[in-house]
């Protein structure tokens, strides 16, 4: 039962974080790892999970892993790292929107300057008598 808590939680942090499950529990600590790995042990926690659990889960022979980690990182400190992830994650996409966006704006400029070639706009023919 706990294992399927743990599970979902990683897929979530690993979804929303943009970061592999595998590198969440690693002990590799690049910082976008870092935030994600403690946003999982803070829904962890919240989610009402025992911290020797959450360190077991994580393989972390250290018994006080998760206590070291929600002693150091407070609810405002857990609160940055969530935002440095979304700030991260906007800064990854804001790119490619940008630039489609002025690829849009240039194809409605160069539309401005191409006939239409609709049906209605050719001339009706006088009838003769």
């Amino acid at each position: 039962m706990k294992t399927k808590h743990f599970a979902t939680i990683l897929d979530v942090v690993s979804e929303v974080c943009e970061v592999s499950a595998q590198d969440i529990i690693s002990f590799k600590k690049d910082e976008e790892i870092a935030d994600a790995r403690i946003i999982f042990v803070w829904l962890c926690f919240r989610s009402g999970l025992k911290p020797k659990e959450i360190g077991r889960f994580l393989n972390r022979k250290n018994p006080n892993f998760v206590s070291e980690h929600k002693t150091k990182y407070t609810v405002r400190d857990a609160e940055y790292v969530v935002f440095r992830s979304l700030v991260r994650k906007a800064a990854r996409i804001l790119p490619s929107r940008l630039k489609a966006m002025e690829e849009a704006e240039e194809a409605a400029d160069m539309a401005k300057y191409i006939p239409s070639c609709s049906p209605t706009d050719s001339p009706t023919p006088t009838p003769t008598i």
